[in-house]
């Protein structure tokens, strides 16, 4: 995508709300790969709002496009 908008420098914030499916260790491999991808782990569920907003304060463009998800498997 980085080839297709050389003009834009854009990242991607995900924050893990303590889930317990292995997605803090799926996010640490994309992130190892590319560093456009921060992580935030939180020790506790703060809700999506509180998260969101987190993310918007550690974000450091001049414009943020807020997506909240459940990436959680519930298959384990």
């Amino acid at each position: 995508m980085a080839a297709e908008l050389p003009e834009y420098a854009y990242e991607f914030i995900f924050i893990d709300n303590a889930s317990e499916d292995g997605t803090v260790k799926v996010l640490k491999e994309i992130a190892r790969d590319d560093k456009r991808v921060k992580i935030i782990v939180n020790n506790r569920n703060f809700g999506h709002i509180r998260s969101g907003y987190h993310a918007m304060l550690q974000a450091g463009g001049q414009a943020v496009i807020a997506m909240a998800s459940d990436l959680e498997d519930p298959r384990k």
